[in-house]
């Protein structure tokens, strides 16, 4: 049987696209990723209490990204100004997820906010905007008129390393946030040339793997970015 996993949702604002109603979504290549890689997708949609009822059925879970961690979580700083899309529920959901997974060693794979998320959970701090607060920065976010790539540098040791095959890997980048203070229990194990932290994974933990860049959008193309989901299904179907 193939492992189910479980990918939280993000979601469109009423109103955003022609006067239409809220909307929970995930884009496709998370889906098809998932299931390239031999996995069951279950979308976990943005429920509270959905945690309790879900968590005996996963086998491995993904945090997608999506808009800004509400800063008061993880500081005192005040909420910078190009902070957007803030969702209580979404953070109420994926929250209970990390901490459920955690505790009963379900893996987890964070991707883009998803990363963020993880390091929240566990007591570290986000940089609110790269632009702004971190001197001498690449462009990381994108208007999306064109598509930004940067090369990472990756841990010689660490599970990242042993996952794409390698020590540098060419990534795309979609954020103006990052991760400034590493939570206790994760180690740095990839930054950009800027020293921007690009991926982290636990220190004590079977699989917990967050990257900052969107990995998904590179899969179907790129075999080094498709092995992030293989290895979070490989993983998930040795936790079931």
């Amino acid at each position: 049987m193939k492992p189910l996993i479980g990918i939280t949702m993000s979601r469109i604002e009423a109103g955003r696209y022609q006067n239409r109603p809220e909307l929970a979504v995930v884009p496709q290549a998370y889906i098809d990723s998932v299931a390239a890689a031999g996995g069951t997708p279950l979308l976990l949609p943005n429920v509270p209490g959905i945690v309790s009822e879900v968590m005996p059925l996963l086998a491995g879970l993904i945090l997608i990204g999506g808009p800004d961690v509400t800063p008061s979580v993880y500081t005192r700083e005040s909420v910078h100004p190009k902070t957007y899309g803030l969702h209580p529920i979404r953070e109420q959901v994926e929250f209970g997820l990390v901490q459920a997974a955690l505790e009963h060693e379900v893996p987890i794979l964070g991707i883009c906010r998803g990363i963020q998320v993880l390091n929240v959970v566990l007591g570290g701090t986000l940089i609110q905007d790269i632009p702004d607060q971190w001197p001498g920065a690449l462009r990381h976010d994108t208007d999306h008129s064109e598509a930004i790539r940067h090369q990472v540098t990756i841990e010689p040791a660490s599970r990242l390393a042993q996952i794409v095959g390698g020590t540098a890997i060419d990534t795309n980048s979609y954020h103006h946030q990052a991760i400034k203070e590493v939570a206790p229990g994760l180690i740095i194990t990839a930054r950009a040339p800027d020293g921007v932290i690009e991926a982290i994974e636990g220190r004590d933990r079977p699989f917990v793997v967050g990257v900052q860049w969107h990995p998904e959008l590179l899969a179907a193309e790129e075999a080094t970015h498709a092995a992030l989901f293989r290895a979070l299904v490989e993983e998930s179907r040795r936790n079931k």
